[in-house]
């Protein structure tokens, strides 16, 4: 037995030795800049599309098989202007040998991306830029059983680095535009059953509704192996929204915990805040399937806010009463689930100054639905809401004032059923 092992060490040791020595071999006689017009002509024949690398190309083999490329572009589909589809700055990558070999473990080191340029879009006929790009990658997988026969391989990466990175996005069918600019994303090290620490930022705008900002995103991460079980644990989106008002409005979201099981379809989202506008929010997500129709359902709470300011942040001007605390004080809680046409909101409880209004509502989500209601106020004082009068120009504004036009078209437009009950006004 210990010969037997002492003979295993040594061809251990000679192949070892013979990898050391071809790589040594491989690092000076190669120059990998020398197939550059190899890989491009290789790129043409699989996706029709021209590919330059204006950039170096260096190559380490050992301990790490590693590769750098340089400024590198990527033409457009045919069809689609001269602009180009893809080009990046720099991007590396590292893989250890020794563990890929010997024990079947991916061990990457950082896997970097820098000034990611991405161009996608769709014509006024439908079709993509990135059409022929899926075809050539569906038509080059084997045929037959798809199954990965690596499932025993451990895939350990270092981290993610990408920087300064753009995408955007044009519809020419919608009109509509898209981008993600100054992008940078970060992970933590990359491993089955470690959490992973990630971040990104970025500034995005859209068109033509205008909407655009700059958001922060930050969490951590975990899965078990083969992606059974994911969980995201402290994930904070946080930002400045253009485009919603006249004046860029602050926005935070937290998640405390969210677990997927990809297995059984199904997510438990867990406690969430979010807050916009000046309203902060709250919400308990009941754990739900995502096999076929999704039907979330959450308690949902809006933390007690001033109406007429809001009003204002909405631009619009609050309405002068005769009690100024009036509409000073407005909270709101339920419990919501989205169904396939509606979404019902139960056990809702909309409080407005000194006034209950409780009941269920369903809100159609499309046209055939209707809006059905439920719902009851304890008391209500009007007159406090009444608009302070001016004896001196009652008259004035008698003489001047006619019939009040109703929108008779709105309404007949509406589907609606249902009952509303005041206990005391």
């Amino acid at each position: 037995m210990a010969r037997l092992f002492k003979i295993l060490l040594v061809l251990l040791a000679s192949v070892v030795g013979i990898v050391i020595i071809a790589s040594i071999a491989l690092f000076l006689f190669f120059d990998p800049n020398d197939f550059r017009e190899e890989i491009s002509a290789g790129v043409k024949d699989a996706t029709g599309r021209d590919l330059v690398i204006e950039g170096d190309i260096s190559l380490t083999v050992f301990p790490w098989l590693a590769v750098e490329v340089g400024r590198t572009e990527m033409g457009n589909a045919e069809g689609f202007g001269d602009d180009l589809f893809l080009s990046f700055d720099r991007a590396s990558l590292s893989v250890q040998l020794v563990p890929l070999i010997f024990q079947q473990q991916v061990k990457v080191g950082t896997a970097s991306l820098e000034g990611l340029r991405v161009n996608l879009e769709v014509a006024a006929n439908g079709t993509t830029n990135w059409d022929d790009l899926v075809e050539s990658g569906d038509s080059s997988a084997p045929a037959g059983d798809s199954t990965a026969s690596s499932d025993s391989t451990v895939i350990d990466v270092a981290n993610i680095s990408v920087s300064n990175a753009n995408v955007s996005y044009t519809d020419a069918q919608t009109g509509s535009s898209y981008t993600i600019s100054n992008l940078a994303f970060e992970t933590s090290a990359i491993a089955v059953n470690t959490p992973i620490d990630f971040s990104a930022e970025f500034d995005f705008d859209s068109s033509p509704d205008e909407l655009g900002g700059h958001l922060a995103i930050r969490g951590s991460s975990s899965m078990s192996e083969g992606a059974a079980q994911i969980s995201v644990s402290g994930l904070n989106i946080s930002g400045e929204l253009r485009g919603i008002v006249a004046e860029a409005t602050e926005f935070n979201f937290d998640s405390r915990q969210m677990n997927i099981d990809t297995v059984a379809q199904s997510i438990d989202a867990g406690e969430m805040d979010f807050m916009i506008l000046g309203l902060s929010m709250s919400a308990d997500v009941k754990p739900f399937s995502y096999a076929g129709t999704p039907k979330p359902s959450a308690d949902l709470r809006v933390a007690e806010f001033s109406l007429k300011e809001l009003m204002q942040v909405l631009d619009i001007e609050p309405p002068e009463t005769v009690d100024p605390a009036a509409l000073e004080r407005v909270s709101f809680q339920a419990t919501a689930t989205v169904g396939e046409t509606a979404i019902a909101l139960t056990d809702m409880t909309l409080e407005l100054d000194d006034s209950k209004l409780t009941g269920s509502l369903s809100l159609p989500t499309i046209d055939a639905a209707s809006l059905i209601f439920d719902l009851g106020v304890d008391t209500i004082v009007l007159d406090g809401y009444m608009e302070p009068t001016d004896e001196s120009l009652t008259t004035a504004n008698d003489e001047e004032s006619g019939d009040m036009e109703i929108p008779v078209d709105l309404i007949r437009a509406l589907t609606a059923r249902g009952t509303f009950t005041i206990n005391r006004a």
